[in-house]
């Protein structure tokens, strides 16, 4: 399509990687020919993919990234799309994955690792906008009688730190307990492809997909000596 191939193009003549405009909305909606015109401009001319899809989103919408994965005949690819052009590929050929899982961890360390951040966001903010406040308004402008506002002022700037809490407990909870796809390759750490629970089904449907494709890679290579 013209879309696809104004992208192919762009890459070509500029350099840049290009993942944007109606593409990425195609993508997001899991359009598999979008999503294998953004592979492509990673991935050799040639190789046939065998599935790619979209694995949902992780974060906040202004701090998070889009998780996409294909397998071609030769490799598990992904990708993740952020905010501000931020694109991360990895890739990995199956004759040099040694082994892989689909992890879906536990939600009870993650709540008490939120819980534990907000309360701990609301007591450092919420102590230092109350000093500050209380010098502004008491020894700066004379306001004796301002002692709810401040602590009014000081609850509502608190609260305005929760959603990066939230974000960041969530981002370090699942960077050390992984929701998804991982494949491990010969000296090199895993190649993770993020999943939400809510896609786990498709989690597990990409793993017996990626071990058939891999046996097949394999025999391919052994057939070949």
């Amino acid at each position: 399509m013209e879309m696809e191939a104004q992208v192919i193009e762009n890459t070509v003549t500029s350099g840049r990687i290009r993942v944007e405009g109606t593409l990425l909305e195609r993508a997001i909606g899991n359009d598999e020919e979008a999503i294998q015109t953004i592979f492509n401009q990673f991935i050799e001319n040639g190789e046939t993919f065998f599935q790619a899809q979209y694995y949902g989103y992780f974060g906040f919408w202004f701090v998070g990234f889009h998780s996409f994965c294909c397998l071609t005949d030769k490799r598990i690819a992904v990708i993740r799309i952020g905010p501000f052009k931020k694109i991360h590929y990895e890739d990995g050929f199956y004759e040099n994955i040694t082994s892989g899982g689909v992890f879906q961890p536990s939600k009870f360390w993650l709540y008490v690792m939120l819980v534990i951040g907000v309360l701990a966001v609301f007591a450092l903010v919420g102590i230092g906008l109350t000093m500050l406040l209380s010098f502004l308004f008491v020894e700066v402008f004379g306001l004796y009688d301002s002692e709810m506002f401040i602590y009014f002022i000081a609850a509502l700037g608190s609260s305005l730190f929760i959603p990066f809490t939230v974000h960041a407990v969530s981002m370090s909870f699942y960077r050390l307990n992984p929701c998804g796809l991982a494949c491990w390759l010969r000296e090199r750490r895993p190649i993770f492809v993020f999943v939400n629970r809510e896609k786990m089904i498709q989690a597990n449907r990409l793993y017996r997909k990626w071990t058939e494709v891999r046996e097949l890679r394999n025999k391919h290579l052994k057939n070949r000596k």
